[in-house]
């Protein structure tokens, strides 16, 4: 609460859980990532309002995926990679 007054000056209106390990992401990693992000959203009274996960393990595991978002939107997201020359 603290933090959100005096340094940002912007209230928090709902939480990201962007858990994930790029490529190597298990669903262990998304199911231990929506606990962590479950339980401070609970602590300070903020939904959680997207799950976002590598989109090859989302086609793979929606089912599962939007089982644990519940009241959140599941976020697919594309991994590119950029070379610098």
């Amino acid at each position: 609460d603290v933090y959100k007054r005096q340094v940002t000056k912007l209230p928090v209106t709902g939480l990201v859980n962007n858990t994930h390990m790029l490529r190597e992401t298990s669903m262990e990693d998304i199911e231990k990532g929506f606990e962590l992000c479950s339980e401070l959203s609970k602590r300070l009274n903020i939904q959680v309002v997207y799950n976002c996960y590598p989109e090859s393990l989302f086609d793979n595991r929606e089912r599962e995926i939007r089982a644990l978002s519940l009241s959140s939107v599941p976020f697919p997201m594309k991994l590119y990679r950029i070379i610098f020359l």
